[in-house]
């Protein structure tokens, strides 16, 4: 084994990530590429086991090397797995999904049905459509129990988890496509504004056109007003 050395330093969208990692579960890091996350909170004794898993070889040879250098190979062991094919239920206790498109990881989550159970959290990060996958995971029986916010240079990140309890949710239209993100007033400011300009963008650009689409420009109107209400909030 070698010799234990610091452990790796996790970007603040990692480090968001980790923080929603209860302390003393067993980890299962789907799509872990290098296995920073599994190897921080491993090494950092948050976690007693961890499970580093991907599809492709190329990451998983990078997350070996990882836990391989920071002696950690008793802990933390290096799947090669598509989704969350092939994994002991009995051993994992938290699921992470992060740095992916928000349609695969509802895929994946998909064909695992396996994953609804109450014990279980699911932490997720999707990279793309975020109302889709507040929007299903809510129809799915999961239970939001905390969204928050990372930047990293322009971009924000948003990090998820979830608990499964059975019921089936309808949520509303700001629930859906904004969230209800936490951060500090200053990221929380910078959220809603972007949220706002991209609004304004669509709303201008549909106007501009040969045949503006009403039911559209009233749409972005009304989510324009609770875009309002939630930055009051």
């Amino acid at each position: 084994m070698s010799e234990k050395r610091s452990l790796p330093k996790l970007t603040p969208r990692l480090a968001m990530v980790a923080s929603q990692v209860r302390p003393g579960a067993r980890l299962l890091d789907v799509g872990t590429d290098h296995a920073y996350l599994p190897a921080w909170l491993v090494g950092s004794g948050i976690c007693p086991k961890a499970v580093a898993s991907d599809i492709r070889e190329g990451p998983c040879a990078r997350a070996r090397a990882t836990v391989q250098g920071y002696g950690l190979g008793d802990s933390i062991s290096v799947v090669r797995a598509d989704g969350l094919e092939g994994h002991g239920l009995d051993e994992i206790d938290d699921i992470v999904l992060a740095g992916m498109g928000g349609e695969l990881m509802l895929s994946i989550l998909r064909q695992a049905p396996w994953v609804r159970q109450g014990r279980l959290r699911l932490i997720l990060q999707p990279q793309t459509e975020l109302p889709l996958v507040r929007k299903t995971m809510a129809e799915w029986g999961f239970v939001l129990l905390g969204e928050f916010l990372a930047a990293e240079g322009h971009h924000l990140y948003h990090i998820m988890r979830f608990a499964y309890d059975g019921r089936s949710r309808i949520l509303d239209r700001a629930e859906m496509v904004f969230g209800h993100p936490r951060a500090g007033q200053d990221l929380l400011a910078r959220y809603y504004a972007r949220q706002r300009a991209s609004l304004m963008r669509e709303l201008e650009g549909i106007s501009r056109s040969a045949a503006p689409n009403q039911q559209r420009m009233e749409e972005i109107r009304a989510l324009l007003e609770l875009l309002t209400k939630e930055e009051q909030a």
